[in-house]
C-alpha cells in the first residue's frame, strides 16, 4: 500500500532547519514575543528562579500568572496618553496624570531599593557615565559663569567700597543656587538626554519585551541603576563645581583693577556657613532623582516609533529643567528659612 508524500508548511520546515528556534504560542501577540528566544536561554530561564512581579507575561509555563506591562504591574498607568487633553482644564488633568506617573516610578524603584535588588555593576558603570563623563561640562559651565559672576561682583563692590566681601558674594552664589542649578542642568542636558534615547531605542527594537521575556524585571535592570547614579554622582558634581566657580570668579576678580586679588578669599571662612554648602548639596539629591525619573520614564514609555525617540529625548530635557526649577524654588524656601 503506497503513502502519500507528507506535505510540511513553511513553519515546520523552519524549525525543522533551526533547531535551536524555540516555538511560540500561535496566539501569542505579535508585541509579546521575545526578539530571540533559543533553547539555551529557555534552559537559563528555567534555571533562574522567577521572582514575583518580575515573571514574564508571555509563558505560563514558567509557573507564575500575567503580569503584563513594561513597568511591571503598572503598565498601563505609566503610558502616556494617546489622546491629548484639550482646553486649560484638561492640560491641567493631563500634567496632574503626568506626575502620578512619575510618582508610581518612583514609589517601585524605591521598592526595589529598599529589597537591595540593585545590578551593582550596571550601577557603577552608569556613575562613571553620569558623574566622569559629564565632570568636563559641568567644570567647564561653572568656572565661566563663576568668572562673569565674579567680574559683575568686583565691578559694583569697587563702586560701592565693598571690596574685601567680593569673594564672599561669588562664593555664597555659586553654593546657594548657581552651582546646584548648573550642575542639574548639564547632567540633565548629557547624561538625563542619553539615558531618554538609549531607553527609547531599546522600547523600540523590543529589547525591554525580550528583558521581560527572560524573566528580569525592565525597572530593576534599567532603571535602578540610572537612579543611583543621578542621585550619587549629581552631588559630588554640585560641590566641584562651587569650588571651581570660586576660582573662576578669583580669575576675574585679579585681573580687574577695582578689587586687590589678595583680599578675595579672607572673607569666605568668616562669612560663608557651613549649612549653606550643605544645603546646596542636597538640593542636587532631589534634582538627581527628578532626572533619573523623567528621563527613564520618557524612554521606557515611548511609543515603539523611530521619531518617537527624539521626541521623547527632547520632552524629557525641558521636563527637567521645568521640574528642577519648581523643586528648587521649594527647596529654597525649606533649606534657606528667612
Amino acid at each position: 500500500m503506497q503513502h502519500s508524500p507528507k506535505v510540511f508548511s513553511s513553519k515546520e520546515v523552519l524549525v525543522a532547519s533551526r533547531p535551536g528556534l524555540l516555538q511560540l504560542p500561535s496566539r501569542m501577540p505579535i508585541g509579546k514575543r521575545p526578539l530571540a528566544l533559543t533553547r539555551s536561554s529557555q534552559s537559563r530561564c528555567r534555571r533562574t528562579p522567577v521572582r514575583k512581579g518580575a515573571c514574564p507575561d508571555f509563558d505560563a509555563r514558567l509557573g507564575c500568572s500575567y503580569n503584563g506591562g513594561v513597568l511591571d504591574p503598572l503598565h498601563l498607568s505609566l503610558q502616556h496618553e494617546e489622546v491629548l487633553p484639550r482646553g486649560f482644564l484638561g492640560r491641567v488633568g493631563s500634567t496632574l496624570s503626568y506626575l502620578g506617573r512619575l510618582v508610581v516610578l518612583h514609589l517601585v524603584t524605591l521598592s526595589l531599593i529598599l529589597r537591595l535588588r540593585i545590578e551593582r555593576a550596571l550601577t557603577v558603570a552608569q556613575m562613571a557615565a553620569v558623574g566622569v563623563a559629564s565632570l568636563p561640562v559641568v567644570a567647564a559651565t561653572t568656572l565661566l559663569s563663576g568668572m562673569v559672576l565674579g567680574y559683575h561682583v568686583a565691578v559694583q563692590a569697587g563702586q560701592l567700597g565693598v571690596s574685601p566681601y567680593a569673594g564672599w558674594l561669588v562664593a555664597e552664589t555659586m553654593c546657594r543656587e548657581l552651582g546646584p542649578v548648573l550642575a542639574a542642568f548639564v547632567v540633565a542636558a548629557r547624561a538625563g538626554s542619553a539615558m531618554t534615547a538609549e531607553l527609547g531605542t531599546m522600547k523600540v527594537t523590543e529589547q525591554i519585551d525580550a528583558l521581560r521575556a527572560l524573566a528580569t524585571d525592565p525597572v530593576e535592570y534599567l532603571v535602578v541603576p540610572r537612579y543611583l547614579a543621578a542621585v550619587a554622582m549629581l552631588p559630588v558634581l554640585t560641590f566641584l563645581g562651587d569650588v571651581i566657580g570660586v576660582l573662576g570668579g578669583y580669575v576675574m576678580a585679579a585681573i580687574t583693577p577695582q578689587i586687590n586679588e589678595a583680599v578675595y578669599f579672607n572673607a569666605i571662612p568668616s562669612h560663608l556657613e557651613a549649612w549653606t554648602v550643605i544645603a546646596g548639596v542636597l538640593k542636587t539629591v532631589v534634582f538627581g532623582m527628578i532626572i533619573a525619573l523623567v528621563c527613564c520614564f520618557e524612554g521606557i514609555t515611548c511609543r515603539p516609533q523611530s521619531e518617537e525617540v527624539g521626541r521623547a529625548t527632547t520632552r524629557s530635557v525641558v521636563y527637567c529643567i521645568v521640574l528642577v526649577y519648581v523643586a528648587d524654588v521649594v527647596l529654597t524656601a525649606i533649606l534657606y528659612p528667612g
